[in-house]
């Protein structure tokens, strides 16, 4: 059996997560967790939780939803650009401009020909029928208008997520989890008493101990009182009578 939350599994090795017994233990006997609490179950929550946010963090880099729309908004604003200057230019320059075009050309089917501006021959058709394509001017010029229809088609599915990207996303997912454990398996109340970035509370103080064991680097340079602040508020917010979720992902 595997400690490794299974939507994430291969995160975790058995022999490589990072609550081990011995740690699970000193958690018990710190906080003064029940003798009734299934250690294994404990340390299982632990790792689940460990593991959805390694999973976060391994993606926190990648562009959410509007800045996705801000890279492409950009793109189009400069292809907006090159076209109006395209429009701008007169035949006599354009006729400079794609005398190229003619250079470009094979002289004969050649499948590994490219010219000195960058051509490559598109093969279509099986043999014996095989023909070959070069891109020239037409081509270019439908180009504009096909990545500016592109551009606007994305821009339709990116709907903007009011309010951006939650602030330390990974470690707030985290804390919630931790406090649901806290509570489920110390039963004791989540707070967040800290003075001077220490923890003061005990809840603080379990917070801190995960921490040191699941990403140390992380509580070494980041404070947590703005996390814990944020959890206390969205928990003290739900419901009355309203379970929390056993992992939140």
């Amino acid at each position: 059996m595997t400690d490794a939350w299974s939507p994430v599994s291969g995160l975790f090795l058995d022999n490589e997560t990072p609550f081990d017994d011995a740690k699970v233990a000193e958690l018990q006997k710190e906080f003064g967790a029940s003798d009734a609490v299934d250690a294994h179950i404990l340390r299982t929550r632990l790792n689940d939780s460990a593991a959805v946010y390694e999973w976060h963090k391994a993606n926190a880099e990648k562009p959410n939803r509007n800045e996705v729309r801000k890279q492409i908004r950009k793109f189009q604003k400069a292809l907006l650009r090159l076209k109006q200057c395209y429009a701008a230019m007169g035949e006599e320059s354009l006729s400079f401009f794609w005398k190229a075009d003619f250079l470009a050309f094979p002289p004969s089917f050649d499948p590994s020909w490219k010219s000195s501006f960058g051509h490559t021959m598109e093969v279509i058709g099986d043999k014996p029928h095989e023909v070959g394509m070069v891109l020239q001017r037409p081509h270019h010029e439908q180009s504009l208008i096909i990545l500016e229809n592109y551009a606007d088609h994305a821009l339709s599915l990116l709907k903007p997520i009011p309010g951006g990207r939650p602030k330390n996303q990974a470690i707030d997912n985290l804390i919630g989890n931790l406090a649901n454990i806290w509570e489920e398996f110390f039963q004791q109340k989540f707070t967040r008493l800290n003075q001077a970035r220490n923890p003061v509370s005990k809840s603080a103080q379990y917070v801190t101990r995960c921490l040191d064991v699941i990403d140390p680097k992380f509580i070494q340079y980041h404070p947590i009182d703005e996390s814990m602040k944020r959890v206390r508020k969205k928990r003290t917010s739900k419901i009355a009578g309203e379970k929390p979720s056993q992992v939140l992902t």
